[in-house]
């Protein structure tokens, strides 16, 4: 159906909540407010309690800070993000926006059921996949705020962009979020992930898989970032940026395969292995440029330089400035292990 931009943003939250609803959006800037936790109209339960001053209701200061950070907001129909039914398509072209009134911090768009398609859409404050949920994004852009994608969801991406959002780091070498977060499934293909202050796609847990083919992450703190299970088939990871400028980075019981990927002009390493469990195979592709390391393996971690299959060109490692081409510079523990067709070379720059 067409919905009248603009004026229509109410009527837009109620058939996104009819299932299996298939609307097409006119151009517009649709200007949802995410969240208003202070305004009791908007709430069905009383807002946020604060952090301390449990004295006025006998709870210890330790117990109101426990019920501040675990209250959740309740929202009347109409407010809070945009809730979409099972089977509903929402469909766009060039002009439309999905956008709030105010860096609310909260995504737009809550996805808790099946089969859920965007098309030709633009994200100004994230999407969020929730457990059980699953979505398809084709032709979409997203700015502002990390995709997420909750453990037990799932999220298909084609010829989508995703650029110029921001994300912080908890300490050194955790992240929290950037471009688009996995801790489900996530599949991308023909995407561009670029100029992110943060990782550009992260896949994080027990759980989560990624797979991503043609893909590009270009001008991200980290392009890549994973402590799970990713396979990458021709994609490009360049030009990483600040202290944590690599192109891929692996911790925990990260399993990645880069199938005749491109790794180049990053500012730390082409790609770190950095905890023991972790394991990178190296099939095809070209690593040049990056500005520490071409590719490091640290305390126990192991890089496994596949041959290729026929017809394709083995991996090639080159113009690293620091130390050569493949090398372990880090002091933070013992060397890891690479193996394969150049482990002669590794052996004799990383002792």
């Amino acid at each position: 159906m067409d919905v009248r931009a603009g004026e229509h943003v109410a009527l837009l939250r109620h058939h996104a909540a009819e299932p299996g609803a298939r609307l097409e959006l006119p151009p517009a800037t649709y200007q949802l407010v995410a969240r208003d936790e202070e305004n009791e109209a908007h709430l069905r339960n009383n807002p946020r309690p604060p952090r301390s001053y449990g004295f006025a209701c006998g709870l210890s200061d330790a117990e109101m800070r426990a019920a501040y950070y675990a209250w959740k907001p309740q929202w009347r129909l109409g407010n809070g993000p945009l809730k979409i039914a099972a089977g509903v398509t929402l469909m766009g072209r060039e002009g439309v926006a999905l956008a709030d009134r105010r860096d609310a911090g909260d995504r737009l768009i809550k996805v808790e059921t099946e089969g859920v398609r965007f098309e030709s859409l633009r994200f100004a404050m994230g999407v969020d996949i929730a457990s059980g949920g699953s979505a398809t994004m084709t032709g979409c852009e997203s700015t502002g705020r990390t995709i997420r994608v909750e453990k037990g969801a799932s999220l298909a991406m084609e010829d989508c962009r995703v650029f110029a959002n921001k994300a912080s780091y908890r300490k050194v070498f955790r992240s929290a979020g950037g471009g688009v977060w996995s801790g489900g499934k996530l599949e991308a293909k023909n995407c561009k992930f670029e100029s992110i202050a943060g990782n550009g796609i992260e896949v994080k847990g027990e759980q989560a898989l990624g797979q991503l083919v043609d893909c590009v992450m270009r001008n991200n703190t980290t392009g890549l970032w994973s402590n799970t299970n990713v396979t990458a088939m021709r994609c490009t990871m360049e030009n990483g940026t600040g202290r944590f400028g690599h192109g891929v980075f692996m911790e925990g019981k990260a399993a990645v395969e880069l199938v005749d990927c491109t790794i180049r002009d990053n500012a730390k390493a082409g790609a770190l292995v950095y905890d023991a469990g972790s394991k990178l195979t190296l099939r095809g592709g070209r690593v040049s440029g990056n500005k520490v390391a071409g590719v490091a393996a640290l305390d126990g971690g192991t890089v496994v330089v596949a041959a290729a299959e026929e017809g394709r060109h083995q991996t090639v490692s080159e113009g690293h400035p620091k130390k050569g081409n493949w090398v372990d510079q880090f002091n933070a523990g013992p060397a890891g292990q690479i193996e394969g067709l150049a482990a002669r070379t590794v052996t004799q720059l990383t002792e």
